[in-house]
């Protein structure tokens, strides 16, 4: 069997890494506190070479303190010159710097910080050497007759270990500019016989002057710029040789062979150009860089751009995020001679020394509302303003969209330059073994910080976003009874139908009290569906109360005197049955009704189906409000209506209707105020029940029972043959809870129909939400179903499958996804698991190929606004897989990256990850064995077991680098479940691929 490794490969990637300088060695005698001169050398694997460029430092005629760096050698270099650095005394540090600028400017960096009082740096590199005895004597004294930040020498050129004929001399015709923009034009051409001596510098660490971290031609940047910018700051020694620089150094041979040389020379040549004509044009230069030149003219700031620095496309992005950001200046963008110039109004500002935490925040804060980031974060690319605050200056390709990899990597750089109170240059993207969360995890306190930022600013979008609702709070008391009749046959159903009936009628306002009458009756029954169980009756009874769902239970009387009371005062009649003639219960409802409190009482059957199609409908409200006419004994709750149909005014006829005994509204003050009510004894038994009794009362004396109200609440009553079938029962209770019956049940009392014709709303919208859930927390769902609400487009389909929650959860979810415009609600009874709960919603709910399917487990929740607006646009440029980038809070420096490339290959290549989508037709694409392990349905990792084929079988997938997707863990993690984790995603993975 193929083995994967579950964790990202250790290979060489750039990441953000730190410096770590370090000192390796100390010379016994420090002389660099006296000496105004060092020697700088780096080291990279230049064991072969490195002894003769350290004994040309030994042969100079005055020993000089050196610093050599070591820049993450794996060789010997060391124990191969030990001799050699211990006679020259050198100060030994190591570094990871990843490349010849960057060591360099750490060497500078070190010696400014370290040692304060030395003046030069004389830079040498371990292939190169000295050329003569005097060469640094004379560098040095150049340096001091002219007061100098900078020296520049000539070299002379060796390859194979033989000095060229040719060289690099250095003379003071480098200070004109049309000498030296004339060479630069020969390099660039790959036609001149010598170019710029860049390699023979001796610079003031503390002037600030630094090599640009490119990949080539670095020191022929720095050099050219000096030259063109500082000419009165430098001086060159015209007479002899400083260094023999070696040309087959590895990257400089890496360089020509992929044409980085002969590029960044051309670049060079253009960038010169600009600089020489906008020194003799403007006012004041500011700044340049790799991308451009910044001047000051009159009231304004420009930044000139060299032709390949910026794009049509980048401007339009940075010119937008400018008029949008307070840290950003105001920027217009003009275009002239095909290059494009920055213009924004000059302030005075101040250069940043130090920057708080609390600015860094702010700063970050700002990325993440306006969703951008700026990349080059350090201390000069900031200025502080009049007002104290900070404004970002480097206008340019750094300022780019929300990716969260690079926010992550900006947020450290301003935690290290802030909290920190490191260099700019600290942390840099570097190429390392080690994996990006684990560097990251070093910089103290910088996890606990990102977790912070992260988390307040989700906090804040929720916050804002927050739809307000009462839907799980009751918010208005009434002087409401409700009773629920039962029976022993009802043993089997009760615990679940008095948990649908109290949530679908408890809402928006509060029962007074909420009741179980029980009928001790033990049959034989009138219309019997199930078998008598007294003692199972009680237990779920009291399993209620103890759950809060009612408040009490009654069980009427059966003795006869208390029989013949209840009869007496209702009817004035002797009787001491408690059932009619027909068998019809008659005393134990009339008695349960003498045992309430409260004026009105709403009573029902125990296996009514209640339908809510608005559970801000104050449907208690209307009835009361219709009950007040002082001729209504009651009101029948309404049956099923089209939901287009119109409310219906609470009305009848005098003596019109029965009193409705499955589920009505009661003036029970009313009712008693007119007792008793006419009945005839038959065979012993009262010959009416108490509601046609009622009824005849109403036809002699015209009082009324009302019906009407509106279609979106209501009740129906299901027969016996749907109550035997529970599949069909279950589902069906299900669609009545949120409002949905088939047309042919509209106007009828009860249940119609075949489970054929109960079916769940499908869903055709291009995009539908997927949420998948368990026993989810009520407040997560809450959460997860306010981030679908708070999105900018609502025109998405949701389909929620919740997998065998307990009655009440489920009940508390239905109020939940009423909110929701469309949606369709799955509520099983039997667990079936993530695959197949998927199966069916994709394959059953979904009809349209086309759909784009967005997996929303419930516990989790939406981020951005813009989430759905984002998925669409990326499905109508034809995109058929899209995710999108997730936080987890467990893990709040883990940044994913998705490979769509052979993700088997990678352990999946991350594309499980969430925010997931998919189009149906890719899923039904899909063959049903590779949901399967063997002949069960894969129950762990589904998602590595969806996701990946349909990678495979993609033909344009994306990942929007944004963050998008909340994901809070909930499963439990230990060695021994990962170990059988990462074995199912094995056995997942090395199935058959699908690519195409």
């Amino acid at each position: 069997m193929t083995l994967f490794n579950p964790e990202e490969p250790i290979t060489m990637r750039k990441r953000l890494t730190p410096r770590n300088i370090n000192v390796r060695r100390c010379p016994q005698q420090i002389k660099f506190d006296d000496a105004d001169l060092i020697v700088g050398v780096t080291v990279h694997n230049n064991a072969d070479s490195i002894q003769r460029c350290l004994q040309s430092i030994l042969n100079q005629t005055e020993q000089f303190p050196v610093i050599i760096l070591d820049d993450s050698s794996s060789d010997d270099w060391f124990d191969c010159c030990a001799d050699l650095i211990n006679r020259i005394d050198a100060l030994v540090v190591s570094a990871h710097c990843g490349s010849a600028a960057s060591a360099r400017n750490a060497i500078l960096d070190y010696v400014e910080t370290e040692f304060s009082n030395v003046r030069w740096v004389a830079r040498l590199d371990a292939d190169d050497r000295l050329s003569f005895k005097n060469s640094l004597i004379a560098m040095r004294d150049a340096a001091r007759k002219n007061d100098s930040k900078y020296v520049l020498g000539g070299n002379r050129l060796v390859k194979h270990g033989k000095l060229l004929a040719c060289n690099n001399p250095a003379t003071n015709s480098l200070k004109k500019s049309s000498f030296l923009i004339n060479l630069l034009k020969k390099m660039a051409q790959g036609t001149a016989s010598n170019e710029i001596p860049s390699c023979n510098l001796l610079v003031s660490p503390s002037a600030g002057w630094r090599y640009p971290e490119i990949k080539s031609a670095e020191d022929h940047w720095l050099v050219t710029s000096l030259l063109i910018f500082h000419p009165e700051d430098g001086s060159i020694v015209d007479d002899g040789y400083y260094a023999d620089y070696t040309l087959q150094g590895s990257v400089t041979i890496a360089c020509k062979q992929n044409g980085l040389a002969k590029q960044y020379r051309e670049q060079l040549f253009q960038a010169a150009k600009l600089w020489i004509s906008l020194k003799n044009e403007v006012n004041e230069i500011l700044g340049f860089g790799c991308e451009g030149v910044v001047v000051r003219q009159g009231t304004q700031v420009e930044k000139h751009f060299y032709p390949w620095s910026i794009s049509d496309e980048d401007v339009e992005y940075i010119s937008n995020k400018c008029h949008e950001s307070k840290i950003l200046p105001d920027v217009n963008f003009v275009k002239k001679n095909n290059k494009w110039i920055a213009i924004y109004t000059y302030q005075k500002s101040f250069p940043v020394i130090d920057i708080t935490i609390k600015e860094s925040l702010y700063i970050l804060k700002e990325f993440l509302n306006k969703k951008f980031v700026c990349t080059n974060i350090s201390r000069s690319n900031f200025r502080r303003i009049y007002d104290g605050s900070l404004i970002y200056i480097d206008i340019g390709v750094s300022i780019s969209e929300m990716d969260v990899s690079y926010f992550r990597d900006v947020a450290a750089r301003m935690y290290a330059i802030s909290a920190l109170n490191l260099s700019s240059r600290e942390l840099k993207r570097r190429y390392t073994k080690e994996r990006q969360i684990e560097i990251l995890s070093k910089l103290i306190g910088f996890e606990e910080f990102y977790k912070e930022l992260i988390e307040n600013h989700i906090k804040m979008i929720w916050k804002k976003c927050k739809i307000k609702t009462n839907l799980l709070h009751k918010n208005r008391e009434t002087d409401v009874t409700l009773m629920i009749k039962v029976c022993s046959m009802d043993a089997n159903i009760i615990y679940n139908q008095v948990s649908h009936i109290v949530s679908q009628l408890e809402i928006p306002a509060n029962f007074d009290e909420k009741i179980i009458l029980i009928d001790p009756f033990s049959g034989p029954y009138l219309r019997a569906y199930d078998k008598s169980n007294y003692s199972k009756l009680i237990s779920e009874v009291k399993r209620l109360c103890r759950a809060g769902i009612v408040d009490r239970f009654l069980i009427a009387p059966q003795d006869c005197t208390s029989v013949s009371d209840v009869n007496k005062r209702w009817f004035n009649l002797a009787c001491d049955k408690t059932h009619n003639s027909m068998q019809v219960p008659v005393t134990p409802q009339l008695w349960g009704f003498d045992q309430v409190k409260s004026r009105y009482l709403l009573q029902c059957d125990v296996d009514i189906l209640v339908g809510r199609r608005d559970f801000c409908h104050d449907y208690l409200f209307e009835m009361i409000d219709a009950l007040q006419s002082s001729d209504v004994f009651g009101i029948g709750f309404n049956i099923p209506h089209s939901p287009d149909s119109q409310d219906k005014i609470y009305d009848a006829l005098p003596g019109d209707y029965v009193p409705e005994v499955r589920c009505g509204l009661f003036d029970l003050d009313r009712l008693k105020a007119n007792r008793p009510f006419p009945n005839d004894i038959e065979n012993g038994h009262l010959r009416l029940s108490w509601y046609r009794s009622i009824q005849r009362y109403q036809q002699t004396d015209g009082f009324r029972c009302l019906r009407g109200g509106s279609p979106r609440t209501f009740y129906v009553h299901p027969n016996n043959n749907c109550k035997i079938d529970n599949n069909f029962y279950v589902k069906v209770r299900d669609l009545i809870s949120q409002g949905f019956v088939p047309s042919l049940q509209y106007g009828q009392w009860d249940v119609k129909g075949s489970i054929e014709d109960w079916k769940y709303p499908v869903r055709s919208e291009k995009l539908v939400f997927l949420l998948r859930g368990r026993n989810t927390p009520l407040h997560k769902v809450n959460r997860c179903i306010s981030s679908l609400l708070m999105q900018r487009d609502q025109y998405f389909g949701v389909i929620l499958i919740d997998d065998a929650s307990p009655i009440e959860h489920q009940n508390n979810l239905r109020r939940e996804v009423s909110r929701l415009k469309r949606a369709t609600l799955v509520c099983n009874t039997a667990r079936l698991g993530h695959i197949q709960n998927t199966i069916f919603a994709i394959n059953q709910i979904c009809v349209n190929n086309d759909t784009l399917v967005a997996i929303l487990d419930l516990d989790d929740a939406l981020i951005d606004r813009n989430t759905s607006l984002l998925i669409q646009e990326k499905q109508q440029q034809g995109h058929d897989v899209i995710l999108g980038a997730m936080y987890r809070p467990d893990k709040p420096l883990k940044v994913y990256s998705p490979e769509f490339d052979a993700p088997r290959s990678h352990f999946g290549g991350e594309v499980w990850i969430h925010l997931r989508s998919f189009t149906r037709k890719l899923f039904k694409s899909i063959p049903q064995d590779s949901f399967k392990n063997g002949k069960e349905w894969v129950s762990e990792c589904e998602d590595y077991a969806i996701m990946v084929p349909i990678v495979e079988l993609a033909k344009k997938p994306v990942y929007i680098p944004q963050y998008l997707y909340f994901h809070e863990r909930s499963t439990s993690s230990s060695l021994a479940l990962r170990e059988e984790r990462d074995l199912t995603i094995r056995t997942i993975l090395k199935k058959k691929s699908l690519s195409v």
